[in-house]
């Protein structure tokens, strides 16, 4: 069985190379027999995914209704076996996507 991976791209900006570095990232990981999931902030369900950052999962209480997106986005990264992260390097730091 295939070693999952989610592949989280770390920028949202209008003009990225994240995605073009992320397909040849995913490509290599395939190459060497990984399943990769991409998960983009930017065209993951039409970009609710930075919407998610609002509130995560875990603190909504019992009886809340949590947002489908979140709920997707929580179960493919817990069956995930690794992370790994695609992102630009801003002002000496990880980009603001993924830092909040």
């Amino acid at each position: 069985m295939p070693l999952r991976c989610a592949l989280f791209l770390g920028s949202t900006r209008t003009v990225r190379i994240g995605p073009r570095v992320a397909a040849y990232v995913q490509q290599q990981m395939e190459r060497r027999g990984f399943e990769v999931d991409v998960l983009d902030p930017v065209t993951t369900h039409d970009g609710f995914f930075m919407r998610l950052m609002e509130k995560p999962a875990f603190h909504y209480k019992e009886g809340e209704t949590v947002p489908a997106p979140l709920v997707d986005v929580s179960n493919r990264v817990k069956a995930a076996d690794c992370i790994a992260v695609v992102a630009p390097e801003m002002n000496h730091t990880v980009a603001p996507g993924l830092a909040n």
